[in-house]
């Protein structure tokens, strides 16, 4: 019997979106400073996982459907926060 992939969600951000996110995150001293270190940081996250046997699913996030989340969800801004918006986004879209 074969195993099932398992899939990690992580956040991807276009880089017409990164300024605003970065001022959403600007508290978070790991957000990155830059699109370019932000793509760096998500591909190694994504090498770390694949050696955990995970498969990692990039998802597109959206400035305004993150702050949507935290002012519903009652979250402040930080990677963490991120991580639980991509995590729910992940559910429909499977």
């Amino acid at each position: 019997m074969s195993e099932e992939t398992q899939f990690y969600p992580l956040p991807r951000i276009a880089a017409e979106d990164f300024a605003e996110f970065a001022e959403i995150l600007a508290n978070d001293e790991d957000f990155p400073s830059s699109h370019a270190a932000w793509e760096h940081l998500a591909e190694a996250r994504r090498l770390e996982l694949s050696e955990e046997g995970y498969t990692a699913k990039m998802l597109d996030v959206r400035p305004a459907g993150f702050m949507r989340f935290m002012k519903e969800a009652g979250g402040s801004p930080s990677l963490n926060t991120l991580a639980a918006y991509v995590a729910l986004l992940a559910t429909y879209k499977r």
